[in-house]
């Protein structure tokens, strides 16, 4: 018997297999998908028929369970599936051990894993992205899935902005800024800096590096092509301080850089002291680093933007007050020059952790002749005015150089081997101070209670026009009295300052005080000493300026 509308009608029979007329029948309606709970009150009108009981079992949760126990009141049925019959069409068959009981009955679910929202899919089960869409497997080793990743490589650090590539193996780094690099490491695909320590497969650059003494030559060209790159970082945490403007400088005066920056308001928990202690920076200039105090801070806010002025100095400034106590140095035994100096770095007979670098002739200061009170600094700047020289500060490490203002007097310069040849058109601006000082060429040095008395001239002068005698206690030998005598006649006769600006190169880096240049402009020339540095950034342009003593004839 069939039904309307694609339904179909399940007879049950009687006892013997045997359809009765006259018998009571249950009858089974199935729909297609949905039904509704079937009647089964209503008994047969065409005679008395015997109760059939059959067992219905119903496998799902969408439809009511028809009554057992009642009849159904239409047409012979068909066979009935005594153990698994089901009121609403046939079932399709369900996945015995994953089950989902909503939305398609019947569809397997993943064999070992199910999901309560539809079908899932694999994920990785060593390195699982608990957000969004995963879209592989993480590095195994290393791994930064997020924006900024504090985490740093301590041996092996890049300094520029951007996806970073394997440094060494099983380091890896997938996150956006990196850390700072460090101070002996260089990396050969970002850009090429003659300061860091070679041995990356570095590639040639287009005029090859010149060996030890031998002039850094920047050549003449129609354009200079530079790719700068700033960052200024927080040394202890290595968190990037965006800084719209900044300077460095350093003179011959000087024993330590000067720094100031502009940032945003919202970096001032970057800035601020701890315990006292200024927070320590470290700013990258086209591959040169600087680490400097964050000394002074003032916030300025016009119509709802924020700025905060940082300023300070150098690390050499640790070794004067406020940082550094005030001391009294005395020598209870002879020593030289340069062990006085050794000796100023230490507390307690434990050095230090700074280094000199001696650059002058040495010599011997004898017993109870040393007597100095004040901080580190002022005795080391102290031991190096007596033979006419000065301190000039490592930008990044903890290094001190005792260089002569006057290495070789001005009158040699013109056969002098300079550092750098700069032509007039990689210079941005030019200006040209000149300065008369008296020409003199002889002077008297003493020393004090156990010094020498040393008459200094010119060489090749008749030795008659004497500038004003110099008296140190510390002249206890010729050669301090002779270094001390060429840094009073060198500065002498006329002289021009010569004032430079132009891009911080690949080839020169910054020009720091004591290197001499030669300057070429056309078919002339002038060669002189740098005495002063100033580096402003205000990106994207970077632009030092140099100021170089010059000696006219």
């Amino acid at each position: 018997m069939s039904a309307q509308n694609g339904a179909s009608i399940l007879l049950a029979y009687g006892p013997q297999g045997e359809q009765q007329m006259g018998d009571s029948i249950l009858l089974l309606y199935q729909a297609p998908s949905t039904s509704r709970r079937v009647a089964a009150s209503t008994a047969a009108s065409w005679g008395g028929a015997a109760m059939l009981r059959v067992p219905v079992s119903v496998p799902h949760e969408v439809v009511q369970t028809l009554d057992t126990t009642r009849a159904a009141k239409w047409g012979p049925g068909g066979d009935l599936d005594a153990n698994h019959g089901a009121a609403w069409g046939v079932a399709e068959k369900r996945d015995t051990e994953r089950k989902l009981p909503w939305v398609d009955v019947g569809r397997p679910a993943q064999p070992e894993s199910s999901a309560p929202w539809g079908a899932a899919r694999a994920r990785d089960v060593e390195a699982v992205g608990p957000w969004g869409q995963y879209e592989g497997k993480v590095e195994p080793i290393t791994t930064a899935p997020w924006v900024v990743s504090v985490k740093r490589d301590d041996e092996r650090r890049s300094p520029w902005v951007g996806p970073m590539l394997a440094l060494a193996p099983g380091v890896a780094a997938i996150f956006r800024p990196s850390r700072p690099s460090d101070a002996t490491r260089s990396v050969p695909w970002a850009f090429y800096s003659r300061r860091l320590a070679p041995g990356w497969g570095v590639p040639t650059p287009p005029n090859p590096l010149p060996e030890p003494g031998e002039t850094i030559i920047v050549p003449v060209r129609g354009v200079y092509i530079v790719q700068n790159f700033v960052l200024l970082t927080r040394v202890s945490s290595g968190a990037t301080i965006p800084a719209t403007r900044m300077s460095l400088s350093l003179d011959v005066d000087s024993w330590t850089w000067q720094f100031s920056a502009s940032v945003p308001g919202n970096y001032l928990s970057l800035l601020e002291p701890l315990a006292g202690a200024p927070v320590e920076l470290e700013a990258i200039i086209n591959g040169q680093q600087f680490r400097v105090l964050a000394e002074r801070l003032a916030r300025d806010r016009v119509f709802g933007s924020t700025s905060i002025a940082v300023s300070g100095r150098g690390k050499a400034a640790l070794l004067s007050a406020p940082y550094a106590p005030i001391l009294t140095f005395a020598n209870d035994e002879a020593r030289t020059a340069q062990q006085l100096a050794g000796d100023v770095l230490t507390v307690n007979g434990v050095p230090l952790a700074w280094t000199v670098n001696w650059g002058l002739t040495d010599w011997i200061v004898p017993a109870g002749v040393w007597n100095h009170q004040g901080s580190f600094i002022d005795g080391l700047v102290r031991i190096a005015e007596a033979a006419g020289a000065y301190i000039r500060p490592d930008p990044l490490l903890q290094e001190l150089s005792f260089l002569h203002r006057y290495p070789t007097m001005p009158d040699t310069w013109a056969s002098a081997t300079p550092d750098y040849e700069l032509p007039a058109a990689v210079t941005t601006r030019e200006a040209i101070e000149w300065q008369d000082r008296a020409d003199y060429d002889a002077v008297y040095v003493s020393g004090q209670q156990q010094g020498v008395l040393r008459n200094v001239k010119k060489a090749g002068s008749a030795g008659e026009t004497y500038a004003q005698m110099v008296t140190d206690a510390l002249i206890t030998h010729t050669d301090a009295a002779s270094q001390r005598g060429r840094s009073v006649l060198g500065n002498t006769g006329r002289k021009a300052i010569v004032t430079l600006s132009l891009p911080v190169l690949e080839e020169t880096g910054v020009i720091e005080p004591g290197k001499m240049v030669e300057y070429v402009d056309g078919g002339s020339s002038r060669i002189g000493i740098v005495r002063s540095t100033n580096v402003d950034v205000q990106y994207p342009d970077v632009i030092q300026t140099i100021g170089v003593e010059t000696h006219v004839s």
